[in-house]
């Protein structure tokens, strides 16, 4: 695992991320990440995508943008709906590529079956959610695709000590980069390797 790696990207993607604030209303913590989430999809080739936890659906739009290039589809989970957040995806021309699922994740999670390219955590910042999230969602993601996790810094001990703990119990299944120049930090777990038994 690596502390501190620095992302790349083209741009810094600061009008990408004002574009999406000014047509989401709402406060956002998230604004650093979306730009590298739309690139994740992209560089991923990512078409199913899933979103645990949703608020006021900037990131799901970061996402969204880069499912129209990839022809993907998102899924946002949340038990808390924002009503403004459909109208704007909309107005972004996002909304076709989008299901809101008003529901806590660990009460998704059972029941999901769908083999995922990205993930997207940004859920309720607390290490015992987080890990069952893990536990839940982590393994239907291919090889090669990739777990993003959003305040691994101003959460480090509900977000990204989870993460640790689950790496180091499956070490040839999955690396981890906690990104703390980001924002807030921004973890990015990637899959190595299929299921092995003796994990």
């Amino acid at each position: 695992m690596t502390t501190g790696a620095q992302l790349e990207a083209p741009i810094d993607g600061r009008g990408f991320a004002r574009a999406i604030c000014q047509a989401l209303p709402g406060n956002t913590a998230c604004s650093a990440c979306l730009y590298p989430l739309y690139m994740a999809v992209i560089e991923l080739g990512a078409t199913r995508i899933l979103e645990l936890g949703t608020q006021h659906g900037h990131s799901a739009a970061a996402l969204l943008f880069g499912a129209k290039e990839t022809g993907g589809f998102v899924v946002s989970c949340d038990p808390f709906e924002n009503p403004k957040t459909p109208a704007g995806l909309q107005d972004l021309g996002q909304a076709d590529r989008w299901c809101f699922v008003k529901m806590r994740s660990q009460d998704l999670g059972p029941h999901w079956q769908t083999t995922l390219d990205l993930i997207f955590v940004d859920s309720s910042h607390k290490a015992k959610q987080t890990a069952e999230e893990l536990e839940l969602f982590a393994p239907h993601v291919r090889v090669g695709g990739q777990i993003y996790l959003h305040d691994t810094v101003s959460y480090e001990a509900g977000v990204w000590e989870p993460v640790v703990e689950y790496v180091e119990r499956k070490p040839r299944q999955w690396d981890a980069v906690n990104h703390t120049e980001v924002q807030h930090g921004l973890g990015i777990m990637t899959r190595k390797a299929a299921v092995n038994p003796a994990e």
